[in-house]
């Protein structure tokens, strides 16, 4: 589950990509079974098509699509290939996404901070590198062994992960430019033997919306340290990927640092990862609801109303230093908001701590 923090004002503006050439594609096939039992490749071979075609169906798209006027060209030429030069095809995807990008507002969702991005730097431990591969490439790594999507949502819904999700790839888009491409580690290490009913649904959906919106973005991913348990994973997820997509996909067992650090480079690579990049991949702490008295919590005001919902933090968040962070998302209309802290109650009552307040319509806050 690719996410991503604290780089909407860095990724104003592409960095330049060198020219020189990425890796050539392997072409050594394996199938799905190879999976977690040491380092397998996925190849095929990614169609090789003439300027000229590529142009013929650029020009009848835009054509085919006047409200997707403001795309640029390479990106239309991304989707001319994602549909392999079908203008029909192409024409009618850039039609949905012109559709979707207004319906989720995407072109906006960069103007603020995500919302809820303290829960995922703290649920979903990752490298927001600003560095790029020795090919020019954006890297992203993420320790998705260490993703606990059960625990995530307990905190936010299935709906803020997917936007979160949108979110980042809206990142990359600036980071890649018009054509670029992207590169991903997703490290398995600690993956859970137990099922996970909620995950995968979850990341079928992202995997939709980046074949969808945002084709031919991704040019390497590798699956490093792939348990056995993996193996089995592999068989339900790779059926959900194109071809093409799946080609991409390099799974590697344990012993992939030289992998990496031959095709990707050392100085773009933590040392966890066979580089030497002063960066690592860290997990802020998190103080997560263990009671029922934390988590989400669903409530319905009538107008002219109040209502009060009472959260214990618990000891730790009442620690010197430590943060606590409260999201309101409304369903409809608009609400004013006060926090109001109050000391734990002893024998003599509770103790008002003071409140903080805001009116108007939902968001999150910390203090």
């Amino acid at each position: 589950m690719a996410t991503e923090a604290g780089d909407t004002a860095a990724a104003a503006a592409p960095a330049p990509v060198t020219a020189t050439p990425p890796p050539p594609p392997a072409t050594t096939a394996a199938g799905a079974g190879d999976a977690g039992d040491g380092d397998a490749t996925i190849a095929a071979t990614t169609p090789a098509f003439l300027p000229e075609e590529v142009a013929a169906c650029l020009a009848a798209v835009r054509e085919a699509v006047p409200e997707a006027a403001h795309y640029s060209d390479g990106r239309l030429r991304r989707f001319c290939r994602a549909r392999k030069l079908d203008a029909d095809a192409a024409a009618a995807m850039v039609r949905a996404d012109v559709a979707w990008r207004a319906e989720v507002g995407a072109d906006r969702l960069l103007e603020e901070p995500f919302a809820f991005g303290r829960v995922f730097d703290c649920m979903t431990p990752h490298l927001s590198s600003r560095v790029r591969d020795r090919h020019g490439r954006p890297l992203y790594i993420e320790r998705t062994g260490d993703v606990d999507m059960p625990r995530t949502l307990q905190l936010i819904d299935v709906d803020d992960v997917v936007r979160r999700h949108i979110w980042h790839m809206e990142i990359q888009e600036r980071r890649c430019g018009a054509e670029g491409k992207l590169v991903r580690i997703m490290d398995m290490a600690r993956l859970s033997l137990a099922p996970d009913s909620v995950s995968l649904p979850i990341f079928r959906t992202v995997l939709n919306i980046d074949a969808n919106h945002y084709p031919e973005r991704l040019d390497t991913l590798y699956i490093v340290n792939a348990p056995w348990l993996f193996k089995p994973l592999w068989a339900v997820i790779s059926p959900w990927l194109d071809p093409l997509t799946r080609a991409k996909f390099r799974i590697l067992g344990a012993d992939f640092q030289t992998t990496l650090r031959d095709e990707l480079g050392s100085a773009c690579l933590p040392v966890e990862y066979g580089g030497d990049a002063d960066a690592a991949v860290t997990v802020p702490t998190l103080v997560a609801p263990s009671t029922a008295t934390c988590g989400l919590h669903e409530v319905t005001v009538a107008a002219g109303a109040t209502a009060a919902v009472e959260v214990a933090v618990g000891a730790e968040a009442a620690a010197a230093g430590a943060e606590v962070l409260w999201s309101v998302k409304l369903a409809a209309h608009t609400i004013g908001l006060e926090v109001r802290w109050a000391a734990a109650a002893t024998a003599g009552g509770a103790n008002d701590g003071g409140s903080s307040s805001s009116g108007g319509g939902g968001g999150s806050g910390g203090g």
